[in-house]
């Protein structure tokens, strides 16, 4: 079986989780210290935008109905007012207020996928999807330059300039690339004088570094 077979596979085997009724994936899940919930099944909303992501990069046409749902889904699910704007909580039955405390870091793991799709898949997505992916994305750029988290915190760091300056060229929103290019700069420097960064022995986030 070749990659794409396989991918395909474990996309198949993904969707299985999907529920129409609420639009979202259903999955086992052990809740980390921001949630109060207990392992078991649950519906995942990061989950959900990671499964549309690999059914539009992947070219899974027949899956391309469901990811819309499962985006629309998802940016229904995220704070639009008040102090959280821009966040989103881990699973749909555990809302913002209800958790330990809300992760800040989940308004990049959603707007990053999202802003992926809207740079190479825009074309696939229905209009209805494509207004709220990009409302999702300039919300959590709020989130993001709310929070204003210093460089030392390098992965999570990376990934609010990633978005900042991607939802800035992309929705000509030049206050967003200037906040990410300015956190892009800062960071360079701290780097060059440090010889190294404050963050790096991570798997999950060696990517960014890369």
């Amino acid at each position: 079986m070749g990659i794409y077979e396989q991918t395909k596979a474990i996309i198949d085997e993904k969707i299985k989780g999907y529920d129409e009724s609420v639009g979202l994936v259903r999955g086992y899940c052990k809740p980390n210290y921001h949630s109060y919930l207990k392992p078991g099944e649950h519906y995942l909303i990061n989950e959900s935008t990671k499964l549309a992501a690999a059914i539009f990069f992947s070219g899974y046409e027949k899956h391309y109905g469901i990811a819309n749902k499962l985006l629309k889904k998802v940016s229904e699910c995220q704070c639009k007012e008040g102090e959280l704007t821009g966040l989103w909580s881990y699973f749909y039955e555990e809302s913002l207020d209800k958790m330990v405390a809300p992760d800040w870091n989940y308004a990049d793991f959603n707007a990053i996928p999202m802003i992926a799709i809207l740079k190479e898949h825009a074309d696939k997505l229905e209009a209805e999807t494509l207004a709220c992916i990009g409302e999702a994305c300039l919300n959590a750029c709020r989130a993001i330059m709310k929070r204003d988290l210093t460089i030392i915190y390098t992965n999570p760091c990376i990934m609010d300039m990633y978005v900042t300056i991607m939802c800035g060229e992309m929705f000509d929103k030049p206050e967003l690339s200037k906040y990410g290019r300015k956190k892009l700069d800062m960071m360079y420097r701290h780097v060059m004088a440090d010889k190294t960064f404050d963050e790096y022995n991570c798997p999950g986030y060696s990517i960014l570094i890369a």
